[in-house]
């Protein structure tokens, strides 16, 4: 019952494994993988390393500086451009009124000229400003999308730290010794290294979902842009 048990489980680890693997092929190349006959052999023979093997290279962990790199350079652009969005829309605010009140004197006036250039004048700004407050949003998003960006690099990093630990004990045994054999299965020390090479692929598949996530706010606030330009008259529409 134990070994019908033990081939069960390996059967289900094995498809955690591969999933696993999968992870890293998108990232890095793989070595070739084993052939079928190394998951046929003798129980006793099976080690960590053909139920869990090597995900990624040091290549990852570099990928993974390069991100956490290039993110913070995003990042100061992004900050940048959000000052710059935020000075122009405090100047066309600070506008707004004084068109205004140019506008009520011409009323006054019955200068219908003058009345047509400044409420047209009028309209422009404040499409104006709501596009800048779309790009402000969008200045908001950058930020943030960049910051999940560094933080899935930093993961990354951490997953190839954390499966070189593991590579140390990919040869540890999964069956009982036989008497008088040495036990070489995972102890309690090996068994929180295992725990922490799960938990740092966890994070890492958290902080890939993060950053989706934040890519496609992103998208949507770029696309209300885009919108606002249409309802306009400003951009040329198939419709």
């Amino acid at each position: 019952m134990d070994r019908v048990w033990i081939r069960r489980t390996i059967l289900g680890i094995a498809l955690c494994g591969a999933t696993a693997l999968l992870v890293g092929q998108a990232f890095v190349a793989q070595e070739p993988a084993a052939p079928a006959q190394s998951l046929t052999k003798p129980l006793n023979a099976f080690s960590l390393g053909d139920i869990f093997p090597k995900v990624v290279t040091d290549a990852f962990a570099e990928t993974g500086k390069k991100w956490a790199s290039g993110a913070d350079e995003f990042i100061r652009a992004a900050n940048t451009r959000k000052q710059n969005v935020d000075a122009a829309l405090k100047a066309k605010e600070a506008e707004i009124p004084n068109l205004k009140n140019q506008l009520s004197q011409a009323k006054k006036e019955n200068d219908l000229v003058k009345i047509g250039t400044l409420e047209g004048t009028i309209a422009n700004e404040q499409n104006i400003m709501k596009v800048l407050k779309g790009l402000l949003a969008v200045s908001d998003k950058q930020i943030a999308m960049a910051n999940k960006w560094k933080s899935a690099g930093g993961s990354m990093e951490k997953f190839t730290a954390a499966d070189a630990s593991f590579d140390a004990l990919r040869t540890k045994k999964i069956s009982r010794p036989a008497p008088g054999e040495p036990d070489q299965r995972l102890d309690a020390a090996g068994v929180a290294t295992f725990k922490a090479h799960s938990q740092a692929l966890e994070d890492l598949g958290k902080a890939f979902s993060d950053l989706g996530a934040q890519t496609q706010a992103m998208a949507a606030d770029r696309l209300k842009i885009i919108s606002t330009l249409e309802k306009g008259g400003n951009i040329q529409t198939t419709k």
